[in-house]
């Protein structure tokens, strides 16, 4: 009798190790399918937010870049913030791959930061249209203008292109225009100069090629000069509006 009970009591207590035991099994399993479940649905989260953020940066940076080109005004005066040189490498890697007739990619650059250069080429800019000299641009006499631009850039790229074909001077306007937006879309205010021209293929030609390190057979034919806009100054002020597009355009179908 007392081996008949003890051998219920045990199979009693063993049952209820194995019921534990099942159900451990089972919270453990529906706890890994929780888990797994969670994991699958993050996973699902994230693939949709990456997905998302890439199609709406792709519409955002087609976007910007129609902004750029349509909203963009010629900056009229710049803070003392230089431009980095990892930034003016970017800018001139848009103008170093700007098209070119036959690719002939007829143009050289050269990048000037120092201030004692621009001041010495916007004096000489002063100088000659103050006399009407070293091109004939100004009157005799006229007044200097108040500001040219190159003595307040940053920083001041000269454009230099040779006369091999006749589409030379076109094609390092495309690689001026490029630079120019290159800089608008990093955060930088722009300015194209033709007036150094003025001086930088004057009569005073061989020196200014000297200082800017000019190869032999090219000439100015711009200065893109860059830097961040000051926005006490209103760039809209006194600035011509744009005529329309029906005045403009013309449509054949």
């Amino acid at each position: 009798m007392c081996l008949t009970l003890c051998l219920f009591k045990r199979g009693k207590a063993s049952a209820v190790v194995l019921k534990k035991k099942i159900t451990i099994y089972y919270e453990v399993k529906l706890m890994k399918r929780i888990v797994q479940l969670i994991l699958l649905v993050s996973c699902a989260a994230v693939l949709f937010v990456c997905f998302n953020l890439l199609f709406k940066t792709e519409s955002q940076a087609a976007q910007s870049t129609l902004e750029i080109l349509t909203n963009a005004k010629t900056a009229r005066k710049f803070t003392t913030e230089p431009v980095s040189e990892d930034h003016i490498k970017q800018i001139l890697l848009a103008g170093l791959n700007a098209p070119s007739a036959l690719n002939s990619q007829p143009w050289h650059f050269t990048v000037v930061t120092n201030k004692k250069i621009l001041n010495q080429i916007n004096e000489a800019m002063i100088a000659a249209r103050t006399k009407g000299g070293s091109g004939g641009q100004g009157a005799p006499n006229s007044p200097p203008p108040k500001k040219l631009g190159l003595a307040d850039a940053p920083v001041a790229i000269f454009v230099y292109g040779t006369n091999n074909l006749f589409t030379d001077s076109f094609d390092c306007g495309l690689a001026t225009e490029a630079m120019s937006i290159a800089a608008l879309s990093l955060g930088y205010g722009t300015k194209i100069l033709a007036s150094p021209t003025i001086v930088l293929n004057g009569e005073k030609k061989a020196y200014f090629d000297q200082l800017l390190q000019v190869p032999e057979g090219y000439s100015n034919v711009a200065v893109l000069i860059i830097g961040r806009n000051d926005e006490s100054v209103d760039a809209t002020a006194g600035a011509s509006t744009r005529k329309p597009m029906e005045e403009k355009v013309r449509f054949i179908k």
